[in-house]
Order: C-alpha cells, then sequence, then structure tokens
C-alpha cells in the first residue's frame, strides 16, 4: 500500500470527507475499509455521537420553524431515543457487541453534558439551515460531499 491513493482505487463516483479524514489517519484502516469492504462493529463513542448529532438535528429543525429549542427533557428524551434505536441497528447487524467502555456510564456522563450544552450553548444558535448537504466536483472529475451540521449568518458548525 503507497501512501498515495490512485484515482482507480477510490469508490465508485465519489470520495466522502469521512474516507478522506480515514485515509489521512491510517491509510491501512481506510484499505481494509473502503477497498476490501470489510467493516467492524462501531464503537460505542461513535453510535452515542451519531445519536448526539440526530438529537441537535431534531433540536435545529423545530427551532427553524417554532423559534426555540426543544425542551430540556425533550431533548434528553431525544438522544436516549436515538441512542437506544442506533444500539439496537449496531445489533442487529453486527450481532452481540462487546464495548471496550461502559455503555451505562457514558451515556450518563452524556446526558449531564447535554443538559449543560442545552442550558449554555444552545439559547446562543439561531439555525438557518441544518443537515445541509454540499457537493464539490473536481477537474479530475471527483466528488466530494458531505453535510454542514449546523449553519447561521455568522458561522458554520460541524459537530463531532
Amino acid at each position: 500500500m503507497s501512501d498515495f491513493l490512485e484515482l482507480k482505487e477510490l469508490p465508485q463516483g465519489y470520495v466522502s470527507i469521512s474516507q478522506i479524514e480515514m485515509y489521512r489517519r491510517c491509510p491501512q484502516q481506510y484499505y481494509f475499509r473502503y477497498i476490501k469492504g470489510l467493516k467492524m462493529p462501531p464503537p460505542f463513542v461513535l453510535v452515542m455521537g451519531s445519536s448526539v448529532h440526530e438529537a441537535l438535528n431534531t433540536n435545529f429543525s423545530i427551532k427553524k420553524t417554532m423559534k426555540q429549542d426543544m425542551l430540556v427533557d425533550e431533548f434528553i428524551d431525544c438522544f436516549e431515543t436515538r441512542l437506544a434505536t442506533n444500539t439496537n441497528q449496531a445489533k442487529t447487524t453486527y450481532g452481540k457487541i462487546e464495548y471496550k467502555e461502559d455503555p451505562d456510564k457514558a451515556k450518563d456522563e452524556m446526558i449531564t453534558t447535554l443538559q449543560q450544552y442545552h442550558q449554555l450553548e444552545l439559547p446562543q444558535l439561531f439555525p438557518e439551515e441544518s443537515e445541509q448537504k454540499f457537493e464539490i466536483k473536481l477537474s479530475t472529475g471527483l466528488k466530494i460531499f458531505g453535510k454542514i451540521d449546523y449553519l447561521d449568518k455568522e458561522k458554520i458548525i460541524d459537530f463531532k
């Protein structure tokens, strides 16, 4: 495996920011995942991160229309519902998963963080768009695409 990917080695028709980041972080991991097609179960922190992301997007979608954030209990409930759905989906896809971290402890810590974020940060955000798709076509014909998590008149945020 070389330090550079040939265009012929890329997935058909596109490359995502996540793929680029994986390649920058570990070309071998990229090779096994995207060239050989081998998948590993996601770590719990990724399942939880996706759930946070979905809860934030739900809040922003509501806030664009209603001009106010979800109540904190609704926001936390949304996160917990998404987490349960995403965890079950991972188990359905990969079977029994042994996580390195304690999922209950990680979830409780995230709930505390989300409660603080709801109180301190969300009131300061006034979304014009959330989950805004973008696509960049390079002169080689390769497409880079992704989504902007949050966009307002002053800032763009990519939640990780």
